[in-house]
């Protein structure tokens, strides 16, 4: 692949994201969070086809302390060198006192060691927390929900199992409105 053809891809992939972002803004509150959730899974497939070279994807669970909830996570990584990486991932955290939450986070990974298989990253990103609260009366439903924009600080690592499967654990605290630090756990496979 060229390094202009490259670049025109990476460009594609950002305004994709600033797109989606956009829309969960502006749209959040007329569409339901399952709708947001189809379109992100189909965004990351296609961005995941134009650079299946650097690409690996997976699944996570963890559980998020402010939330009091545990979520599964939808990941991606972009490779950009060896010691930067671009990883997004949506994960929805189980109903908690009538509270479903969403997160979508688009992070930068530095990778501060790769020794043997084994590598220590720094992350800092954009969070998007999406939540709603929907309670039924028995008369009928009342319901809200709003979206908070925040900053991703933490640290994960990987490991590398094989050729094509990394084992990869992090922490992160989101910083916004609805502040919480999430652990998790999880799988990418090499594309």
């Amino acid at each position: 692949m060229t390094e202009n053809n490259h670049l025109n891809k990476v460009k594609l992939v950002i305004l994709l994201c600033l797109k989606l972002i956009e829309l969960i803004i502006h749209k959040h509150k007329e569409k339901s969070m399952k709708k947001h959730l189809l379109f992100i899974v189909s965004l990351l497939l296609v961005s995941s086809f134009m650079f299946a070279q650097n690409i690996k994807v997976g699944g996570s669970a963890g559980f998020a302390t402010d939330i009091a909830s545990f979520g599964i996570s939808a990941n991606g990584t972009y490779t950009i060198n060896k010691e930067w990486e671009a990883a997004a991932s949506f994960t929805h955290y189980f109903e908690n006192d009538f509270v479903t939450w969403n997160a979508l986070d688009f992070d930068a990974h530095y990778y501060f060691t790769k020794k043997g298989g084994f590598d220590i990253y720094a992350i800092g990103g954009l969070n998007i927390l999406m939540w709603e609260i929907e309670i039924n009366w028995g008369l009928g439903t009342t319901s809200t929900s709003n979206t908070d924009i925040g900053l991703n600080l933490g640290t994960g690592a990987t490991k590398k199992l094989n050729k094509n499967l990394d084992l990869f654990a992090e922490a992160k605290y989101s910083i916004s409105n609805g502040s919480y630090l999430s652990v998790r756990a999880g799988v990418l496979f090499r594309l």
